[in-house]
């Protein structure tokens, strides 16, 4: 194994950094870093350029600037109600002078002083005096010092670690970080043909923590800079690598030739009490020829939120059921497997299969009863999470695998639910809409299917947009529908957030609206780093209605259908991809009454911005928002902040690395012949 590998995938606990202690790393592995190469991976999600000295004379609001000059005035106060102590003073450059107040800091009594000259970092806000700069940082000067700023990195808060103690760590990192690269030379050879001048990975990881000037930080910011490309074409050659893998070991299975009766499925549709539309009807009898051709079932199956997927899948099992085969339904969440269970308990009952749930959070018992039958042969249809492909579990005879939201499963997990299997077909289901080229791109064995009709009586959730200030405004209207007995779903981009952010972290916001405008109803709050048991009893008390508005990041994008549930409130939401808020704005209205989605924007909003959820505010049909975008703005954050609803990079956008991709496909087979390809494996598995 490369040495430069080895010690990347090394635990990050095991090297000692001066302040990283017990605590700080168990808050790490709960944002799922927990190796050297994770913290290396963590990528600023911002940066500020304090290097240059802007004179006071051209600060702007909103912006981020170092000054430096000499303060002119330095009074201290407290506040009437909580007595937090209070510094103002009035910095002065010579070109005008700026408002200072920093809240809650005593010890700077002993720090400023009128006359002193400071060079002063941070955000220009304005407020009720003025422009003014809050809670900055700030250098003593002596009167004669000079003082040159640098550019800092903005890192994703984590429980409250602070950015500027994330940079220090992971530069102590690189610091010992051997300089070789980790892939084999023709891999390199390869990145530099198509990327002239990509650098080796400590390199282009020094320059995108630690830019040291300007024009480096603007050559960052620019499409197609060498260091960010570096990651990207390592990140795509591992994902083109795990294709492959799978590819060829699906391919290498036969499938035989499918007798069917379909008077049972014609049947049960007809008992059922809505209607097929006719594209799940269209994808119903394509799958069922592919059967009776005795060809495998390898396709992905994409819908919009609502379309009906999960029923078409049902329907295939009773198929498999009749051939003497089971199903089993692979599920990223156990809130998702649990509202498929009952689903499908509701929907089969009377077809005669023998239906279960298996999840690790159910009884020890009740997991061991459910493994047994499954090998015994006693269930036809087990619907679960990860716990379907650990090594315990074992099937009769499993023949078809229906997984959801498949960008969620690694592709050995996926391999290792095929190898329970004798011969088993497959169906993966999508929810979010992508273009057809795209898909075929990404997943290039599948072959794609689309269901665009929704069913028949499903409405259109009213979509209405707010600026973030009149927040207030809407509260009467939710009050009126929370006293009819429906309930809100209110979403935030952040778990957690800085003083610039607060207003858009969950944490925050749903103490702060909890007591300002709700203090009289039940609230839960989840979110990703929520302990599961905590998550599931959040969720579980929304869903029998005993919370009346529930706090959320995006956890409940997918899989959650309470009926009962009206109004999805969303904050901050031009962070958001046009597809995502599809996804959030699909989670209400389900039910016999209407839906509400109300969309907070902070300001200032740019005309493209406005150009989008304008567009989203008509616009019900996944797929035309998706086309939308792209053709917008490229895929720059299609799918979400990070891809969501494709396949888990942390790097590359496959819209925006589309023909990259492509030419990488071509390429990469002939290169990786000539290639030692151990740890490349490794790096796949971890990565994908």
């Amino acid at each position: 194994m490369n040495k430069l590998f080895k010690w990347m995938q090394q635990p990050l606990k095991s090297h000692k950094i001066k302040g990283l202690g017990v605590k700080t790393l168990e808050k790490f592995s709960a944002a799922g870093i927990t190796t050297i190469q994770d913290f290396l991976f963590f990528l600023p999600r911002a940066y500020k350029d304090y290097s240059f000295i802007t004179p006071i004379s051209d600060v702007k609001n909103d912006s981020e600037v170092h000054l430096q000059g000499h303060l002119i005035s330095v009074n201290e106060s407290r506040t009437a109600k909580q007595h937090i102590p209070v510094f103002e003073a009035l910095l002065d450059d010579g070109t005008g002078s700026l408002r200072l107040v920093w809240y809650g800091q005593k010890y700077l009594g002993n720090m400023l002083e009128r006359g002193r000259r400071l060079a002063v970092f941070g955000s220009v806000q304005m407020e009720y005096a003025g422009l003014s700069m809050v809670n900055p940082h700030f250098v003593r000067l002596d009167p004669n010092q000079s003082y040159q700023g640098s550019i800092k990195p903005v890192y994703r808060q984590i429980s409250g670690i602070h950015s500027d103690k994330i940079h220090r760590w992971i530069l102590e990192l690189l610091d010992g970080m051997l300089a070789d690269d980790w892939l084999p030379e023709p891999i390199l050879a390869y990145f530099n043909r198509l990327v002239p001048g990509c650098p080796a990975l400590k390199q282009a990881l020094r320059k995108l923590h630690a830019p040291e000037t300007s024009p480096e930080l603007q050559l960052l910011k620019k499409h197609g800079n060498p260091f960010y490309n570096r990651l990207v074409l390592e990140e795509l050659t591992l994902f083109f690598w795990q294709s492959e893998q799978m590819k060829k070991k699906i391919e290498q299975r036969g499938y035989p030739v499918f007798q069917l009766d379909e008077k049972p499925l014609n049947r049960w549709r007809q008992s059922l009490p809505f209607q097929f539309t006719a594209d799940q009807n269209q994808v119903l009898r394509e799958l069922v020829h592919t059967l009776q051709g005795g060809q495998r079932v390898f396709n992905l199956l994409q819908g919009d939120v609502g379309c009906g997927k999960t029923v078409v899948a049902l329907g295939l099992s009773l198929l498999f059921s009749q051939a003497g085969l089971q199903t089993a339904v692979l599920c990223p969440t156990t809130v998702l497997a649990t509202q498929h269970f009952q689903t499908a308990s509701r929907m089969l009952q009377g077809s005669g299969l023998r239906i279960a749930l298996l999840s690790s959070e159910l009884e020890r018992a009740q997991q061991q009863k459910t493994v047994e039958a499954l090998q015994s042969g006693q269930i036809d249809l087990v619907i679960g999470t990860h716990r379907l492909i650990q090594a315990d579990v074992f099937f009769k005879a499993l023949g078809f695998i229906v997984i959801d939201e498949q960008h969620r499963f690694g592709v050995q997990q996926r391999l290792s639910l095929l190898r329970k299997g004798h011969r088993p077909h497959l169906l993966s289901l999508t929810a979010t809409p992508i273009p057809r080229s795209l898909a075929l791109s990404v997943y290039g064995g599948f072959q794609v299917m689309q269901i665009r009709q929704k069913p028949a009586g499903r409405k259109e959730v009213h979509t209405i947009l707010k600026k973030a200030g009149n927040r207030a405004s809407v509260v009467p209207f939710i009050k009126q529908r929370l006293q009819m007995g429906e309930q809100v779903f209110w979403v935030f981009p952040f778990i957690e957030g800085d003083q610039e952010s607060a207003d858009r972290s969950v944490e925050y916001m749903y103490r702060e609206l909890s007591e300002r405008y709700f203090p009289e109803y039940k609230m839960g709050m989840v979110h990703g780093r929520m302990e599961k048991s905590q998550l599931k009893e959040q969720m579980e008390q929304f869903r029998e209605g005993k919370l009346n508005i529930l706090f959320s990041t995006t956890v409940i994008e997918v899989g959650v259908d309470i009926a009962n549930a009206t109004i999805m409130a969303i904050e901050g939401a031009q962070h958001f991809g046009l597809s995502q808020l599809h996804q959030l704005r699909g989670r209400v209205g389900r039910g016999e009454r209407p839906g509400f989605c109300l969309l907070f924007l902070e300001e200032p909003v740019s005309p493209e911005t406005l150009k989008r959820v304008r567009f989203f505010e008509t616009c019900h049909d996944g797929f035309e928002l998706a086309e939308f975008d792209l053709q917008l703005r490229g895929a720059g954050d299609f799918f979400g902040n990070r891809q969501k609803g494709l396949t888990d990079f942390k790097f590359a956008e496959l819209w925006r690395d589309r023909n990259l991709y492509a030419q990488m496909q071509k390429d990469l087979p002939m290169i990786l012949t000539t290639c030692q390809t151990t740890d490349l494996q490794h790096a796949a598995e971890k990565a994908f």
